[in-house]
């Protein structure tokens, strides 16, 4: 592949990720079951972020208002498919976060990593944060891990077949045109790509 259509490729694919990161941004007060009914979670949340694992979803954050005001949640909630049941985990987030766009990823470890996000002032400062999020389901331990080195938030983590993660784009004020790969076993973030390649 040339370099020009490898780059295209990629730009399509950043563009695609992005898009699928602002989607996941609604309003879940409850899981649609495939015979029509709902399952209604244990408090209704706006703006969250959540990633399946194992017959389960994870949903991390949010806020009980439809406004971007906060307060927002640092509780992480478990749905179990074939029990049909709601989980208030005993850990929680490092901060109150808000879903921006961003999107969480499962590495081949088993834990779901988490792009820093929005703490409103309420909750710990507006656009503070510099880390990814790194949640264990096994033992509900949730930390802050390898940093940016600058804040960021409305980051995409995408993983390959190989297993590998790379951290898409961000905003801080403005667009970041940027790529990293997360080694989630070294816990290092190291650029892929940035601005001057982001070309057709």
């Amino acid at each position: 592949m040339s370099k020009n259509l490898w780059k295209t490729t990629l730009f399509l694919l950043v563009t695609f990720a992005l898009c699928c990161g602002v989607a996941q941004a609604g309003d879940f007060p409850y899981v649609k079951q495939s015979n029509g009914t709902d399952m209604p979670m244990l408090m209704t949340k706006f703006h969250l972020t959540s990633e399946p694992l194992n017959g389960k979803f994870y949903v991390f954050g949010g806020s009980t208002e439809p406004t971007e005001a906060g307060p927002f949640s640092t509780q992480i909630y478990e749905y179990d498919i074939a029990g049909n049941t709601w989980t208030l985990k005993n850990g929680t987030l490092p901060y109150g976060i808000l879903n921006t766009g961003g999107s969480p990823v499962v590495a081949p470890n088993n834990k779901i990593y988490i792009s820093p996000d929005l703490g409103p002032l309420v909750n710990g400062g507006w656009g503070t944060h510099q880390r990814i999020i790194e949640y264990d389901p096994a033992t509900g331990v949730c930390a802050e891990k390898a940093s940016f080195g600058q804040n960021i938030w409305a980051v995409n983590l995408v993983k390959n077949s190989q297993g590998n993660i790379y951290a898409i784009g961000g905003w801080n004020g403005g667009t970041i045109k940027k790529i990293w790969k997360y080694d989630y076993t070294a816990d290092t973030l190291t650029i892929d790509m940035e601005d001057s390649e982001f070309y057709i």
